[in-house]
């Protein structure tokens, strides 16, 4: 792993991650607001605002240390941008809405593939279409078998594993996993906790994008 001490990239990051996670948590109470859902609206999201609004600039700071001013920034940088109203949405109603995710998949490829292109590196490019395609097969399979995750998920993952195959197989694999060790602590602490059973569903869409970016910044 490269660390790149640049103080552009690192504010840049931030930037962008805080706006984000501003942005994530108005998307989150207007999605909310119109949800027909009261059993979801009931739940309590304030801790998880409080979450996004820190995670943001963490998220963002820390992609800005990993690939410093480039076109990889840029395009890591729009995984957090996505990342963080995803996750704040599918807290609040349990929902990965495509009108977010599907531009933002063209957007992704593009930047990945000018960045290849400027680095001469097409087989990332190759590797990271190949490992988003899996990825998704993937958690399709899962969610048919099980009936767990729903089809956001599966597009999420799919999203995710874009990214995450352009760094490596190995930091596919450790994304991938890594979101099913975080649910999973998630879910035990809940349990743990009195008053759980209010909300027996687990937003799990927050933990695939947790899990890619934690997987990025310190492959």
């Amino acid at each position: 792993m490269t660390l790149h001490c640049q103080p552009l990239a690192l504010v840049s990051g931030v930037a962008v991650g805080a706006a984000a996670g501003v942005l994530a948590v108005r998307a989150a109470r207007s999605t909310a607001s119109q949800s027909d859902n009261d059993a979801v609206r009931r739940v309590n999201t304030q801790s998880a605002e409080w979450g996004i609004l820190i995670a943001g600039p963490a998220a963002g700071a820390a992609i800005g240390v990993r690939f410093g001013v480039g076109i990889e920034l840029a395009a890591y940088l729009s995984l957090v941008a996505v990342a963080l109203p995803l996750s704040a949405i599918d807290i609040a109603v349990r929902k990965v809405p495509d009108r977010i995710l599907i531009p933002a998949l063209p957007a992704a490829v593009a930047l990945l593939a000018l960045s290849a292109h400027c680095e001469g590196t097409y087989s990332a490019l190759g590797r990271a279409l190949l490992a988003g395609c899996a990825t998704f097969a993937a958690y399709l399979a899962l969610a048919l078998g099980t009936g767990q995750l729903g089809l956001g998920d599966c597009k999420a993952a799919g999203f995710c594993g874009i990214f995450l195959g352009y760094v490596g197989w190995r930091t596919t694999a450790f994304g991938a996993l890594l979101a099913f060790v975080l649910a999973a602590a998630v879910a035990v602490l809940r349990m743990a906790r009195r008053g759980s059973a209010r909300d027996k569903t687990l937003a799990f869409a927050p933990y695939i994008f947790a899990g890619a970016l934690v997987a990025v910044a310190i492959s």
